[in-house]
């Protein structure tokens, strides 16, 4: 299922952003930059996420009836 995967894709690119965050304090411009990309990444899957879950709930309102 779709929600499934991109659960799994969100906690893997936040494991990945905690890791890179103590070198961001070190001034490294690269990881920096890593985070930006990688935050921009997460909000566009939560927000398809909240797409998907808007559907889901309006499907299984139509089925409820």
């Amino acid at each position: 299922m779709q929600i499934k995967e991109n659960n799994n894709v969100i906690r893997n690119l936040t494991g990945e952003y905690k890791q890179i965050e103590p070198d961001c304090w070190e001034g490294v411009k690269e990881k920096l930059e890593r985070m930006k990309e990688l935050c921009k990444e997460w909000n566009s899957l939560y927000e398809k996420q909240d797409h998907l879950k808007g559907q889901k709930w309006k499907i299984e309102k139509v089925l409820e009836r």
